[in-house]
């Protein structure tokens, strides 16, 4: 239930989610010289106090969505390749709901999102019933994401993660995420509601 790996094929647009971070966004690179997509669409990663605190302190601390383009950039992907979200993300629910609003704008035929192995069927279901009939998508992990589906219970974080997904299910199932964006109105709210983790 909490893995989902689509078969990898042509898209309109890869899509890295922020649940990888530089994971996602090596493996976008590799799709996108594999030709797999003519565009890469980076979230705004939302900064955190943590992020703030190091620049406070004069440390060169490269925010997530900066250091994502500087590693695309450096791996072949030239700028114009690249389209970046303006609204900022902090989790799966805020990132499905600034990719259906990509979407709904742009009307892609298809989408490759790369994310986290352990939430991979979250995101595809989420994905799939916003974007139903209007926008193909397929969801792959990167091939270095640690996540093992045959001996998660060998490792006390990944045991971690398989109870965490397990709740963020729960969450959109059973709660139907109280947490939601705000701005999500009423019949949006399923769609919208179902990308914070």
């Amino acid at each position: 239930m909490l893995i989902a790996e689509d078969t990898v094929a042509p898209a309109d647009a890869i899509v890295v989610s922020i649940a990888n971070g530089a994971v996602g966004v090596f493996e976008a690179a590799r799709l996108y010289h594999d030709g797999m997509a003519a565009t890469i669409v980076l979230p705004t990663w939302a900064a955190g106090a943590v992020d703030d605190a190091i620049r406070q302190l004069g440390i060169a601390h490269p925010r997530a969505t900066a250091l994502a383009q500087e590693i695309l950039g450096r791996s072949g992907v030239p700028p114009h390749a690249v389209k970046i979200l303006p609204e900022p993300v902090d989790g799966t629910m805020t990132e499905v709901a600034a990719v259906v609003a990509f979407a709904r704008q742009h009307r892609p035929a298809s989408l490759l999102v790369v994310t986290s192995r352990s939430h991979s069927a979250r995101t595809r279901w989420l994905l799939r019933r916003a974007l139903a009939g209007k926008t193909r998508v397929m969801v792959h992990s990167p091939k270095m994401d640690g996540f093992a589906a045959d001996s998660w219970w060998r490792s006390r974080e990944q045991s971690r993660e398989v109870i965490n997904e397990y709740l963020r299910w729960l969450n959109v199932l059973a709660l139907g995420d109280p947490w939601a964006p705000a701005a999500a109105s009423t019949q949006e709210r399923p769609a919208a509601a179902e990308g914070r983790r």
